[in-house]
Parts: C-alpha cells; sequence; structure tokens
C-alpha cells in the first residue's frame, strides 16, 4: 500500500508543475551551449561550435572567427612559436609556420630552403657549385670574395683545389655533408690551410689527396710538408664534421696544427700516413686544443701514428684512438716534451708499436686518463698499454689485455708498472 502512494506522489502533474513553476529558466546567454568553457555573455561568438570561443587559437586559411575578435584568420596563431604567423592568415607572412627556423627575420642559412621566406634560395650566402648554377664554381674563389661573419655555401661535388683561409672568419660549409662533398688537393699541397689569425669555421667536407705545406717546424734551414690534409699556423678555427683521409706529409698526414688552437667535434681522421710524426694529428706548439667525438684510426707514421704533442697540450672527449701503427714509438698517441693530454672517456684500442708504448707513450710530459679503455694494444719492446718516462700520470681507466704488458714505468710520478 505505501508503494503504490509514493509512485502516485511521483507522477503527480501537480506536484511537478508546482516545482518547475519555483524553478526559475536561466537566460541562454549566459548557458553554455557547447561545452566549451565559455558563454555568450562571456564572448563566445558562436555558442554552438565548441571550437570557436574568445581563448581559440585562429586555423589560418578557413575564413572562420575562432577566437571571437571580429576578423576571421587575424593571425592569432603561432604554431612554431616564432614569434610570426603564417602567410595563410590576415597580416601573417611566415612562409613555414611549423618550422621556428624559418620566417621573414630568419638568417638565410646553407640549407637549401628559403629561410628568410623572400622567395629566394639561400641567397645570403656565396653559393659555390662545380655545375656552374651557383655564384662561381671555385672554393677558393668564393672564399676570397667572402667578408667576415660570410657564408660559403659548396654543393655536392668533388673540387680539385688547394684552399686558403686566412686573416678572416666565415663559415665554409658543405649544403649536403662530406660523403658527397669532397676537396681534393692533387698531391700538390695540404688541402685546407689555415694562417695569419684565420678563425674560419669549415663543416662538411671530405679533405683528401694533400701533400703537405713546405714548412721549417725546427728553424734549422730544412723544409718539411706538414699538415697533408689540413695545415693550421697561428690561428684558431672551428672544424666539424669532416672526414680527413688518404693524405701524405713528413709530419702531421691528416692535420698539423702549429702554434694555434683548434674546437674539432664530429670528425674521422683515418687512412693518412706521415714519413716523422703524426699519422693522423701532430701538435706543436699548440694549446687549449679540444677535441670532442673524433675517430682516429688506421693512420701511420714512424713516432705517434694516431696523435703526436711536442710542447702542446690537448683535451679529448668521447675520442676512439684505433688500430694505428707506428714504426718506432706510441702507435697511439707519443706525447712529447712539455706537453699535456687529457683524456675522457672514449677508447685507445688495437694500435701497435714496433719500439714502445703500443696505446700511449709519454716522454717528460703529463697525462690524465679517466674513463677511458686501453686495451688489445701491442709494443715491440714494452708498455703495450702505456709506456712512460720521467712524467707525471694519473690514470683511472680501464686497461687491459696488452702485450707485452699494460703499463711500464721509468721514473714517473703517479704511476704503477702492471705485473
Amino acid at each position: 500500500m505505501k508503494t503504490r502512494v509514493l509512485l502516485f506522489l511521483l507522477a503527480s502533474p501537480l506536484l511537478l508543475n508546482s516545482c518547475c513553476q519555483e524553478c526559475p529558466e536561466l537566460p541562454s546567454a549566459s548557458v553554455d551551449d557547447d561545452g566549451d568553457g565559455y558563454t555568450e555573455d562571456q564572448g563566445d561568438c558562436d555558442d554552438t561550435d565548441a571550437t570557436v570561443h574568445p581563448n581559440a587559437a585562429e586555423t589560418c586559411g578557413d575564413g572562420v572567427d575562432r577566437d571571437c575578435s571580429g576578423d576571421a584568420d587575424d593571425g592569432s596563431a603561432d604554431l612554431d612559436g616564432d614569434g610570426l604567423v603564417a602567410a595563410a592568415c590576415t597580416g601573417g607572412d611566415d612562409c613555414d609556420d611549423t618550422d621556428a627556423e624559418v620566417h621573414p627575420d630568419a638568417q638565410d642559412d646553407c640549407d637549401g630552403l628559403d629561410d628568410d621566406c623572400d622567395g629566394d634560395i639561400d641567397e645570403d650566402t656565396i653559393v659555390v657549385d662545380i655545375g656552374g648554377s651557383g655564384d662561381t664554381t671555385s672554393i677558393q674563389e668564393a672564399v676570397d670574395e667572402a667578408s667576415n661573419g660570410d657564408i660559403v655555401c659548396v654543393l655536392p661535388g668533388t673540387y680539385q683545389e688547394n684552399v686558403v683561409l686566412d686573416a678572416g672568419s666565415v663559415l665554409l660549409q658543405s649544403l649536403e655533408g662530406a660523403e658527397v662533398t669532397i676537396i681534393d688537393g692533387g698531391g700538390a699541397s695540404s688541402v685546407l690551410v689555415f694562417q695569419y689569425g684565420d678563425s674560419s669555421t669549415v663543416q662538411g667536407f671530405t679533405l683528401t689527396g694533400g701533400a703537405g705545406s713546405l714548412f721549417d717546424p725546427d728553424n734549422d734551414g730544412a723544409l718539411d710538408a706538414c699538415g697533408g690534409g689540413m695545415f693550421v699556423d697561428a690561428s684558431s678555427p672551428t672544424l666539424a664534421e669532416l672526414v680527413v683521409t688518404g693524405n701524405n706529409a713528413d709530419d702531421g698526414a691528416g692535420l698539423y696544427i702549429n702554434n694555434a688552437s683548434i674546437s674539432m667535434s664530429d670528425v674521422e681522421i683515418s687512412g693518412n700516413t706521415a714519413v716523422g710524426y703524426g699519422g693522423g694529428l701532430r701538435l706543436r706548439h699548440a694549446d687549449d686544443v679540444l677535441l670532442e667525438g673524433v675517430q682516429i684510426g688506421e693512420n701511420t707514421a714512424r713516432t705517434g701514428a694516431g696523435v703526436s704533442l711536442y710542447d702542446s697540450s690537448t683535451t679529448m672527449i668521447d675520442c676512439d684512438v684505433t688500430d694505428n701503427v707506428a714504426d718506432n714509438n706510441g702507435g697511439g698517441f707519443y706525447v712529447g716534451t712539455d706537453s699535456a693530454l687529457e683524456l675522457s672517456s672514449g677508447t685507445v684500442t688495437g694500435n701497435s708499436a714496433v719500439s714502445k708504448g703500443g696505446g700511449i707513450r709519454v716522454y717528460s710530459a703529463r697525462v690524465i686518463v679517466a674513463g677511458t679503455d686501453i686495451s688489445d694494444n701491442s709494443a715491440g719492446d714494452f708498455g703495450g698499454g702505456i709506456a712512460c718516462k720521467t712524467s707525471d700520470m694519473s690514470v683511472t681507466a680501464e686497461i687491459h689485455d696488452n702485450d707485452p704488458d699494460d703499463i711500464y714505468c721509468d721514473q714517473c710520478t703517479g704511476c704503477t708498472d702492471s705485473p
């Protein structure tokens, strides 16, 4: 009986009408009909479309006033965050609103793109194309024409040249990288020369076929061919994404750095041959030399087949020195008089020397090694891994499987012979 009474009461039209008469209707302008968080009273100009409200992003080119500003496509949307809006929007002039590096105020770099949205590609660069479509077919001509701060943009091809950069600061860059952009010295001289305080940046080339520049490092009147792939004298270039291979010289077949400082990253130095010092890299009176991610392998020389230092200092981070062969001392490294070598991570493996120091030969110098794997190196006499004489050493590294021994010490501080 109680259940029937309750159902009767709930279904009674009199009671329902009485309740609704007590609930006033809300004005439609104060109701968020489309659920976008805004009502007409709050400025929603189309309360039937959830994509239209005062805080909405414009969709350029659709003709809809999505942000209720009164102006369709007024350019309120900056999709790539570069401060400019797409050209499809009213007042917009960003020709690629998906790339923050492309907009009318951008520098037109060597990248094959219209970076500054003016309809021209790489027009702020001096374009070198061996096929004839650029400003010149010669890298040297472009470098000679360039002023400080200019970009020389080199298209793919093999350029038979010996390029000299002196007293300037330009960006010499390939468009598509070292694999397809080659400078061949033709056995005539160094492939690249930096001199007279040049501070240019070179990126994205293969340097090959170099035979070195005539130089008298000892001031004894005898000229040597130095720096097959690159000769740097009293300058401070920045080097990146290079391959230095197939070069020959008396000293520093890959690179010869004299009285200079360099910064080098992502460079491969391989397959170069020196008669004397430094099959891959020769440093002489060079300070503040920084190498990061550099691969030095399969180079040959009498001394210091991979790297040879004299009165120089270098820091190497994440570098691999492998499979270099010395006819005398220092398969991987020869760290000579008054030099300092600091290795941080990387590897020194598979190098060999006929006499001493398969991996590293240290003589009257200072060496700091941390987090580096020194293994599988060999020497004919002693110091398969490291051979140290009258030097200072600090070694916290994995040194193992070197022949005939891991470490040999002769009057060296911080050095302990391996068993």
